[in-house]
């Protein structure tokens, strides 16, 4: 068996790898270690500092889940009788301003793709969350949205809230 199982049913595993990358691993933050939400529309997972997004292609049920077991070959999910972080209140959607497109591609040019979203929208980024993103050939267009944080919309249909990285 490959693939992904939530409350007994199998769904194929490799669309589901962008989502877990900003899985909760902070076991002090009870509320969203190992558990994603699905909504109607989207399938969201973070881990307070970054927050992925997938289209809910699936039908699956609205609710919290939470990972009982993961491997190389599949993921088991169960639903859990809890509430999930309201992220909307954290983020304003209301989009301040945009940076320019453009494409995934290697190490150099996704360092040089940060530095400009760095110099366009001036903020910092963690780089590793940056990376985990970016899918080659995949076209993101970045914005600044509430607090700071920067929204990249991926022409594959997922989206990424990074939270941006605080000098001081």
């Amino acid at each position: 068996m490959n693939g992904l199982i939530i409350d007994g049913l199998q769904i194929e595993k490799q669309s589901w790898k962008y989502l877990f990358k900003a899985l909760g691993k902070d076991k002090t933050k009870e509320n969203i270690c190992n558990k994603i939400e699905i909504t109607e529309k989207e399938i969201v997972a973070t881990d307070s500092y970054r927050i992925h997004f997938i289209p809910n292609t699936f039908e699956l049920t609205p609710g919290v889940y939470e990972v009982t077991s993961k491997n190389s070959k599949t993921i088991v999910l169960k639903k859990v009788d809890t509430k999930y972080p309201d992220w909307n209140v954290l983020i304003g959607w209301e989009k301040i301003k945009t940076g320019t497109e453009f494409i995934g591609s290697d190490d150099v040019g996704n360092s040089i793709s940060l530095f400009t979203v760095f110099y366009e929208l001036g903020s910092m980024l963690n780089y590793h969350y940056f990376n985990d993103i970016i899918e080659d050939l995949v076209k993101y267009t970045p914005h600044i949205v509430g607090n700071d944080a920067i929204l990249f919309e991926h022409s594959n249909g997922n989206k990424s809230i990074i939270m941006p990285v605080n000098p001081s």
